[in-house]
């Protein structure tokens, strides 16, 4: 797995690190564009950028970074209403400095059945796995969920686990007293401040070390010779018979408790491919979805820009590439991290910071 150019000296907090986080954090936002537009926290940041993160860079180094309380929000998702607390701009800069440094390392603790919040893996993964195992002859299914479980889950279990897969590395001292730091912060929303229990949900980190946390979920499931498929806390569990699949949700029932989490009455029911049932948005049946072998294609995150504007210049400006004609007219304007390459034909300008 690559590691981000700010990490190659190995400290998550140097100005380079959070430059290439703040250009994550960009990308994450640009994704909610077409919805909602550009956040007034991403459009302040963005206006001076360059300062704010050398700002940051200096306070954690200085040790004086303090975040601010995270920001309460009521979104809609079908018919439930999910509470998110969502960290600052400058505080989502450093969890996903963070988390830039920790993926790497923690994703190779995680097993075959996870596929939420991971690098190479999404939704259509997930959906291939479970055909697979129908296609293998298993046509009975537990399909289940945990019940609010960001709110839920062992934050200090959390911690130490992900305290522990940082052994060896040089800045996991400093590292883990930001991460303490995020993870302490009370949520502001119009009740006032409170402490709300579990991990904020709107923290780049919260869903890696929900993972951690869950992968025991996942062992002991798959130690008991059941086939499993996660996606974040969606659980499918496949066996041959009905009553494999009413022992299998008793397993999942005791593991899960065994963290003082429960399982989500309503999402939970034991179901044969031959009846038919929905997970992670997608109708299953005795042949659909088919499995599909090696027809993927993984767009890559980071594209080649080909400019041939005769006259014209490629600079950076707050971690954004803008490339504009001979009139000085902007004709590109995206995030850095989007470009892998800049390939230049004929009379075309490039600023030093381009060039970097």
């Amino acid at each position: 797995m690559k590691m981000p150019l700010g990490l190659v000296n190995g400290d998550p907090f140097s100005l380079s690190a959070l430059t290439d986080a703040w250009e994550s954090v960009m990308r994450v936002a640009e994704k909610d564009v077409a919805d909602r537009g550009l956040s007034h926290g991403i459009t302040s940041f963005m206006r001076d950028a360059e300062t704010r993160l050398a700002s940051l860079a200096d306070e954690l180094a200085a040790g004086t970074y303090v975040p601010a309380d995270l920001i309460g929000l009521e979104i809609s998702d079908g018919d439930h209403l999910r509470r998110l607390a969502v960290p600052a701009v400058r505080d989502r800069v450093v969890a996903r400095a963070i988390l830039e440094l920790v993926t790497p390392v923690v994703d190779p603790l995680l097993g075959p059945a996870s596929f939420a919040y991971r690098p190479g893996l999404g939704v259509r993964d997930a959906v291939q796995a479970v055909a697979q195992l129908r296609d293998n002859g298993l046509s009975w299914v537990v399909r289940t969920d945990i019940d609010n479980c960001f709110a839920h889950l062992p934050v200090a279990r959390g911690r130490d686990l992900l305290d522990q897969s940082l052994t060896g590395l040089p800045s996991r001292q400093k590292v883990m007293s930001v991460v303490d730091l995020l993870h302490a912060r009370l949520v502001k929303d119009r009740g006032g401040r409170r402490a709300e229990p579990g991990l904020p949900q709107g923290c780049p980190l919260s869903p890696v070390i929900a993972n951690l946390i869950l992968a025991h979920v996942d062992r002991a499931i798959m130690d008991h010779g059941y086939c499993m498929v996660r996606y974040a806390d969606d659980i499918c569990v496949c066996v041959r018979s009905e009553e494999q699949a009413r022992q299998a949700l008793d397993r999942i029932g005791k593991v899960v408790s065994e963290l003082g989490m429960s399982l989500g009455v309503e999402d939970t029911e034991i179901m044969s491919f031959a009846q038919g049932f929905s997970f992670l948005g997608e109708d299953f049946g005795p042949r659909y979805p088919p499995l599909v072998e090696g027809d993927r294609v993984v767009e890559p995150a980071a594209k080649v820009v080909y400019v041939a504007s005769q006259g014209g210049r490629i600079r950076v400006r707050a971690g954004r590439l803008i490339v504009e004609n001979s009139q000085e007219v902007k004709v590109l304007d995206v995030p850095t991290a989007h470009v892998s390459r800049l390939v230049c034909f004929g009379s075309v300008g490039l600023s030093a910071g381009a060039r970097a």
